[in-house]
């Protein structure tokens, strides 16, 4: 854009990792991930392992959905989002064959049991809403910290989901 800023569809590595790293910072004390990693000493690190192989998913086209982020004059990521439709959602039986048994095998049952709880919680909501057969949701929206306020990510949405 005329700012600096542009989006991409994200796919390599790099633009990965840089993202679930805004991710991690974005929702890292958010109470839903408090409940999911309860211990200080691993949370970041689990949460930035289920935001990079939640990407990677979405980024192999293993789900319906597509990773964008906004980058900046230096082709930096500095924000990051999904966009994904509610028609194909992955079970967690899929998830876990695409890449997130690694999430089990460092998190523990534990924590796995917890992330199920919270995946059949929302997916209850939806079904209780009574959410339309296709839609589009978007999901985890995070700006570098330095940058929020100033409507980046904001801008980016309308023509990520045209």
């Amino acid at each position: 854009g005329d700012d600096g800023f542009s989006l991409w569809m994200l796919g390599d590595e790099a633009d990965l990792e840089q993202a679930s790293d805004i991710l991690t910072d974005a929702f890292g004390d958010l109470p839903l991930y408090l409940f999911i990693f309860p211990l200080d000493s691993t949370r970041k690190k689990l949460l930035k392992l289920l935001f990079y192989r939640n990407l990677w998913i979405v980024a192999c086209d293993r789900a319906p959905s597509d990773v964008y982020g906004v980058k900046n004059q230096e082709g930096e990521v500095v924000a990051a989002f999904i966009v994904s439709k509610t028609e194909d959602n992955l079970s967690m039986l899929q998830m876990l064959r695409a890449g997130l048994f690694t999430l089990f095998w460092q998190g523990g049952l534990a924590a796995t049991k917890r992330m199920l709880l919270i995946k059949d919680f929302f997916e209850a909501i939806e079904e209780q809403k009574g959410m339309p057969s296709i839609a589009y949701r978007l999901e985890r929206v995070g700006v570098v910290s330095k940058l929020q306020g100033r409507k980046i990510g904001s801008r980016m949405l309308s023509p990520a989901i045209e």
